[in-house]
């Protein structure tokens, strides 16, 4: 499954419509490559920004360009799939004074991702990844200190997320929502899984309503 952004779609709009059609789809894993077109592109988030802010109402158009990324951050965050997003880099410059004459070079010191700033920490894994594709881990579940993988392969991938204690969700959002019915024993567990079902119904597959209301029933009939 592939949606196919135009540009006059790099909106909040057309991201999130893209991130539902795949999961509607079924697909297990949705790669957003990339979410830097949201923020800074012809149409993106940052350039209405700075096209419509006004002196005297200068935050009112970074506030609702914010609230256009959270939004898109919050679907990545809550659908029932994996997601997987890369982001652009920039250099980030500083002016460092040579001590003998006193004269200001601009140098680079580091990097940054190409989106909203700071939202880039709401993933539970952050990597970044060079020329040569080495990656380092900026952030991950169980880890203290960055960590570099040369040139990973997939081996290499698989043994890093088995150290990480992490879960990817390994089955389309409708086999999620059977098994959450079919683990009911109990009236608290039957409310987990409506809930779960009703939170994700605008994801299921056309002519299934029918089967999750089954699946509602019969687990209601036993522990309801």
């Amino acid at each position: 499954h592939v949606a196919d952004l135009s540009p006059e779609n790099y909106t909040p709009k057309g991201y999130r419509e893209g991130i539902h059609s795949a999961v509607e789809a079924q697909m297990v894993t949705v790669i957003v490559d990339s979410v830097s077109h949201l923020w800074d592109s012809e149409n993106g988030l940052k350039s209405v920004a700075e096209t419509t802010a006004r002196p005297t109402d200068f935050g009112k158009s970074w506030g609702v360009a914010k609230r256009g990324a959270t939004a898109v951050i919050t679907d990545i965050l809550t659908v029932p799939a994996n997601v997987i997003c890369t982001m652009r880099a920039a250099h980030i410059y500083d002016n460092i004074s040579d001590p003998v004459t006193n004269k200001k070079t601009r140098v680079i010191i580091g990097e940054k991702p190409i989106f909203a700033k700071e939202f880039e920490f709401e993933f539970d894994v952050l990597l970044e990844v060079d020329g040569n594709h080495n990656v380092t881990v900026i952030k991950a579940p169980m880890l203290k200190d960055k960590r570099v993988l040369p040139c990973p392969s997939v081996d290499d991938w698989r043994e890093f997320f088995a150290t990480l204690g992490t879960k990817s969700i390994q089955k389309p959002v409708l086999q999620q929502i059977e098994d959450a019915f079919a683990s009911v024993n109990s009236t608290e567990s039957l409310e987990k899984a409506k809930k779960f079902a009703n939170a994700n119904a605008k994801f299921l597959p056309k002519g299934s309503t029918d089967t999750v209301k089954k699946w509602s029933v019969e687990a209601t009939a036993k522990y309801g």
